[in-house]
């Protein structure tokens, strides 16, 4: 999770494949800022302290981290925005980016949208589950993540099947090398609209693009969550 300034409100959510076994602090400070930069489209954070909750108490960058993280632990980082392209300019370079997406999609022949995959010729099929991923919230119309899946330029267009509605979907991998895999969410944190997400192959990864119901929404997590007093 990460925290812009001097709030206590957490901002993002990113799921990282960390190996937190080895190394130290300063390590996993550095890997953070990496993902965060990579998921923000207009903004560059500095990381600046590392920690174990929202408190934000800071843990010594010198210390090892399998002292104080275990393999499926949560990591609160404090961030300040290190520069940013100015706010009137933020929407015009977001709708250029997204026309320049859609415009390459265009071209490919690795967008998989539309398949339906509930039904006898999968459900009784043996899979295994792809945990490894990355989300970001990706301005004011996408929510995305990265599964990462070694190779997936590799895989046949047809052996990608998925389902999306309204608060969940589904994403299939048929046969790829006599193995099935699949990677879903049961109840997302918003929202979509199912008839504009799509999948996208890439070089090691399969892109999910969530297209949000509600434009604007900011989305911190990407897992429905229980707030105070619900």
């Amino acid at each position: 999770h990460f925290i812009v300034g001097e709030s206590r409100s957490i901002s993002s959510t990113l799921k990282l494949p960390l190996d937190l076994s080895s190394g130290v602090i300063n390590d996993l400070l550095k890997i953070a800022e990496l993902g965060i930069n990579y998921s923000s489209l207009n903004i560059k954070y500095k990381v600046l302290l590392i920690s174990k909750s929202s408190m934000l108490k800071e843990l010594r960058a010198d210390l090892p981290t399998n002292l104080f993280f275990n393999k499926s632990d949560d990591v609160f980082v404090k961030v300040a925005i290190d520069s940013t392209i100015p706010i009137e300019n933020t929407n015009k370079v977001q709708e250029k980016e997204e026309a320049k997406e859609t415009k390459k999609e265009e071209k490919t022949d690795s967008k998989i949208t539309g398949n339906k995959l509930f039904n006898d010729q999968t459900d009784d099929l043996i899979f295994r589950t792809l945990d490894k991923y990355l989300f970001y919230d990706d301005g004011n119309k996408w929510a995305k993540i990265q599964v990462t899946f070694p190779n997936a330029d590799s895989l046949k267009k047809e052996s990608v099947v998925s389902e999306f509605t309204e608060h969940n979907f589904i994403l299939k991998i048929l046969n790829h090398n006599g193995m099935n895999y699949r990677y879903g969410v049961g109840n997302l944190h918003s929202r979509i609209n199912p008839e504009e997400c799509k999948v996208l192959i890439k070089k090691d990864y399969l892109l999910v693009k969530l297209k949000k119901l509600k434009e604007g929404e900011h989305w911190s997590f990407l897992h429905k969550t229980k707030m105070v007093g619900d």
